[in-house]
């Protein structure tokens, strides 16, 4: 488990944690294999790093 930053996230990677924008929302849970939308999204609502499983 290790918090990664955006630029270095990549599809197949698991969450490890919620990713959770700034205002407490919940965008994916944890335990989801991210993909490019997911990757977008993170982006879109400005989130900087995610929690991944395995690293």
């Amino acid at each position: 488990m290790a918090i990664l930053n955006l630029q270095d996230l990549k599809p197949g990677m698991v969450l490890a944690a919620d990713a959770k924008h700034h205002s407490g929302r919940v965008l994916l849970a944890a335990g989801t294999e991210l993909t490019e939308k997911h990757l977008k999204v993170f982006h879109t609502w400005g989130l900087t790093e995610a929690d991944i499983d395995g690293v």
